[in-house]
């Protein structure tokens, strides 16, 4: 008896075009965006053949992501010693992605160890901007602490910054790897968060609870 494949309109990933049933469950694109199925069915390899093919679409984006998740999953597991948990690694993907969401999980699931090796990440790798909030001022300073050592962990040259009442100078204090304003990681409370600094941000995270990027 013939086999008949189920065939879906507007389910390619690539040109939201119709697409089989065997494609979809392979995460290919359709036929006509990529003829020949790659050796390697994984994002990044799908992607590089679309490019080679002119076929710039929605699956590109799904690519990067992945090539810039396994390049942040590389960059955690380099200054933790150790991998990304599934929930971390789900977590983390809709910050690559730059999704506001929240994150509710038990303590000790790992929310503070990946909000912090994220801020790190975009301070060093991107040069972003980086507001971390936390409602204490001695959050401020444990907080201002991890991430240093973090930084700190290898030829980062990106430096946490210290923002509390306590601190002398309205700048605050500065970790001895010093560089311009505009790339270092800025550990606030709530209340010292002018309206400037929220205007140059690339990112803002809070902790304790609830942790928002």
């Amino acid at each position: 008896m013939p086999r008949i494949e189920a065939v879906f309109r507007r389910l390619c990933p690539n040109c939201h075009g119709e697409i089989t049933a065997g494609r979809l469950s392979k995460g290919l694109p359709c036929s006509a965006c990529l003829p020949e199925e790659p050796e390697q069915a994984d994002p990044i390899s799908i992607g590089e053949a679309l490019q080679k093919l002119g076929k710039y679409g929605s699956y590109l984006e799904l690519s990067y992501l992945e090539r810039d998740f396994r390049d942040f999953s590389s960059y955690f597991e380099d200054k933790y010693g150790f991998a990304m948990s599934s929930a971390q690694r789900s977590w983390a993907r809709r910050l690559l992605l730059l999704d506001s969401f929240s994150i509710v999980a038990p303590t000790g699931v790992g929310k503070t160890t990946l909000l912090m090796a994220y801020a790190a990440y975009r301070a060093e790798k991107d040069k972003w901007r980086v507001l971390y909030l936390v409602p204490t001022e001695n959050l401020v300073a444990q907080t201002a602490d991890r991430v240093s050592k973090i930084v700190g962990a290898g030829s980062c040259s990106a430096s946490p910054m210290l923002m509390g009442s306590a601190c002398s100078g309205s700048s605050g204090r500065q970790a001895e790897h010093g560089r311009p304003l505009a790339s270092l990681p800025a550990v606030i409370s709530p209340w010292q968060l002018g309206q400037s600094l929220l205007k140059t941000a690339s990112i803002l995270g809070t902790s304790s609870p609830p942790q928002l990027i």
